[in-house]
């Protein structure tokens, strides 16, 4: 059918093919009327509802119900239809995963964050097996809490169940650092700080109390109890306004044990108590008569004075040494024999004896005249020696003595070495330390030189006999 312009159609007219509608124009759809497709594909206008109905999930939900008319959609699977990180400011955490266990920290519109020193943690090193709020880690030991104004800082146990009679409270327990092996474990300390000059700056903060490992208190204030100061900062007992304090109920009190005698008639003496008193009884305490000490009893005197102190006194100078006016009290006897003999020798390895009523020296071991008996025990002191001309810097003086039968003398009993006897005319002195015999013993002592010069010899040997 053709036509050209209008064409009004007063009959039903249908199509075999699709229907294109071209150069549609745009409009508003008239009120109270929609148009549209029934059953049959007829072209039919719609009432519009007056309300709008709910909207409702039908059967699955792979599509939705509006007023009974049925809109398709897919099924909804956030895992594929979401993808990313869902960030802060689209209701997400911004990030991808956190720490096991950790507390998690807002960032502003950024990621949320993992806390570094806040987590929940298993505590099975200290004996906790079990997880338990963490502050700090091996970097980090400090919980820092921030206030003003002297709002305190309080640790809360928790209150028991308001339901429950007669319950105990739960102990506040203040564990510091355990230690391993032989090293010790860590202190309590408390810290604070005194006041300093006026203004905002903040003062230091000092340590004031501590408990060590093995439960020692150190405070640097005083100590009080009650509304009493007990102790003060020094150490000083603080007893001083306590007059309540009776002696006589004191643990271990013993009637009259104690007797104060700064008052006249202040107590009385038992008189099994009062010791025999060698002494002027008039009240003459500095006159003392007939002191005497039994074999069992000794009497204990720094010093004696005869008469006065700018007199005699006779005092002890060392062990078994006593002096008056400083000069000491021989208790042994003192000898000395007087040598004189020619070295006309030059051997450095020979002994030359000491020759007694003789000028004649000797390298023999068995000469009379080259010995003398002790008439007492004791021991040779020193020997003076006097050569007339060098002999050398490494001479040697010999003790030797014969305690049995025997004719000659053997090895040397004590021998100085480097004795310098290498200037001429001056007296040399030469100290035994064990030279000792006993009383009948043959004694006698020998010079080596050290050089091959020969000289005169005067020569003085100092006995201490025992009597």
């Amino acid at each position: 059918m053709k036509f050209i312009g209008q064409y009004i159609q007063d009959f039903i007219a249908r199509f075999r093919s699709d229907v294109y509608l071209e150069d549609v124009s745009s409009g508003t759809i008239a009120s109270g009327g929609n148009l549209g497709l029934d059953s049959n594909n007829k072209i039919v206008k719609a009432n519009e509802p007056t309300s709008h109905d709910a909207v409702t999930l039908a059967g699955t939900p792979d599509y939705i119900t509006l007023s009974g008319q049925e809109i398709t959609r897919n099924a909804i699977d956030l895992t594929a239809d979401v993808t990313g990180t869902l960030p802060v400011n689209k209701g997400g955490t911004g990030a991808a995963s956190l720490t096991d266990k950790a507390i998690l920290l807002g960032n502003g519109t950024s990621a949320v964050e993992s806390s570094v020193h806040l987590n929940y943690a298993n505590l099975t090193q200290i004996g906790a097996d079990e997880d338990r709020l963490v502050i700090g880690d091996s970097n980090s030991t400090k919980v820092a809490v921030y206030g003003q104004g002297g709002v305190p800082l309080e640790i809360l146990v928790p209150f028991p169940p308001g339901n429950v009679s007669n319950t105990a409270g739960g102990d506040l327990n203040l564990k510091a650092g355990t230690s391993s092996g032989n090293a010790i474990g860590g202190s309590v300390k408390f810290f604070s700080s005194a006041a300093g000059s006026s203004g905002a700056s903040i003062n230091g903060s000092n340590e004031i109390a501590s408990f060590d490992n093995v439960g020692n208190l150190q405070i640097d204030g005083g100590l009080t109890t009650g509304s009493t100061s007990f102790v003060n900062s020094s150490g000083v007992v603080q007893v001083a306004t306590q007059g309540t304090i009776d002696h006589d109920s004191l643990a271990n009190f013993v009637t009259a044990e104690h007797v104060d005698w700064a008052g006249a008639s202040a107590g009385t003496i038992h008189s099994s108590n009062i010791p025999t008193l060698n002494q002027n009884t008039t009240g003459n305490a500095a006159t003392a008569t007939n002191l005497t000490a039994s074999t069992s009893t000794a009497v204990g005197l720094g010093t004696i004075e005869l008469g006065h102190a700018s007199d005699t006194t006779i005092a002890r100078s060392a062990a078994g040494k006593v002096t008056i006016e400083s000069a000491p009290i021989q208790t042994t006897q003192m000898s000395m024999t007087h040598h004189n003999f020619f070295m006309n020798a030059s051997s450095t390895t020979n002994d030359f004896f000491f020759p007694y009523n003789n000028l004649n020296e000797g390298s023999s071991t068995s000469q009379y005249y080259q010995r003398t008996i002790a008439p007492y025990a004791g021991k040779i002191l020193k020997v003076i020696i006097r050569p007339s001309a060098a002999i050398g810097t490494a001479c040697k003086l010999q003790f030797h003595k014969i305690t049995n039968t025997d004719l000659n003398f053997g090895t040397e009993i004590e021998e100085v070495t480097n004795v310098n006897l290498n200037t001429a005319e001056t007296s040399v002195s030469t100290a035994f330390s064990s030279a000792t015999f006993a009383a009948g013993d043959v004694v006698n002592v020998s010079l080596i030189k050290s050089e091959v010069d020969t000289a005169n010899i005067q020569a003085v040997i100092v006995w201490e006999y025992t009597i």
